[in-house]
């Protein structure tokens, strides 16, 4: 079964991302000659496994890999409402990015407070950031180091801790895997890292006006290695340490 190559999924994904073929395959530890047939729409020589570890990086569901056809189900968050799902988009597409300012200023709330496990130093003299420190620190170049950063949405609900109906809610849990390639002049360096983000909106969905965008006033977050990131990354230590 094959589609045509510039309506594939996949190829539109990549195309959203403006990442290559060969930055994928690196991203999921796979020949590109491996990903180039679903790039092309044809699916007939492609394995579960790979096709498993490409919807589990990319949000594509299975079915639409196999049958080059986007479904219903295939959505980068799971809020269920347009201006969330937008917001939330839009905040993985230009994180890390140059033109985050100027496009996520608009989801910023005068108050906005930026918090998280990297600011609980007792030696910080704020326990935050605002969102300007935040994009500088995010910025993708540090020092002679260059960061190429490409950050996936991968799961996205209202935190519903009281179980009030979603309209009340003012919590948003999230999940974005982001892939970091480096480059200091003299050796590349790629990683993989998954951030848990926790939002918590100026208003919830139902205080909001019509066409009223959804502001942040507290934004959580806490970066960690993906699991089976983690254990090859054990392994390899252990290996170096035994001298194998």
């Amino acid at each position: 079964m094959s589609a045509e190559p510039s309506n594939t999924p996949l190829s539109l994904w990549l195309d959203a991302k403006n990442m290559s073929a060969n930055q994928l395959a690196s991203l999921i530890g796979v020949s590109p000659n491996v990903i180039y047939p679903i790039v092309r729409g044809d699916y007939d020589r492609v394995s579960k496994t790979v096709i498993t570890a490409i919807s589990n990086q990319t949000g594509i569901t299975i079915r639409a890999l196999i049958t080059g056809q986007q479904d219903a189900s295939n959505k980068k968050s799971e809020t269920g409402i347009e201006c969330i799902d937008n917001m939330l988009n839009d905040i993985a597409e230009h994180l890390h990015q140059p033109t985050a300012e100027q496009a996520l200023t608009k989801y910023i709330a005068d108050d906005f407070r930026c918090s998280g496990p990297a600011y609980t130093d007792n030696d910080l003299p704020k326990q935050y950031v605002t969102f300007a420190e935040m994009n500088l620190s995010n910025n993708i170049k540090s020092g002679e180091v260059t960061r190429h950063v490409k950050v996936s949405l991968k799961e996205a609900h209202f935190q519903n801790l009281r179980a009030e109906p979603i309209e009340d809610c003012t919590l948003i849990y999230t999940i974005n895997r982001a892939f970091i390639a480096s480059n200091n002049g003299s050796s590349n360096a790629n990683e993989i890292v998954d951030t848990i983000a926790i939002y918590e909106l100026e208003k919830s969905v139902g205080q909001m006006a019509e066409n009223e965008l959804p502001k942040i006033r507290s934004w959580w977050w806490h970066t960690y290695f993906p699991d089976d990131i983690r254990l090859e990354r054990m392994k390899n230590i252990k290996t170096n340490i035994r001298g194998e």
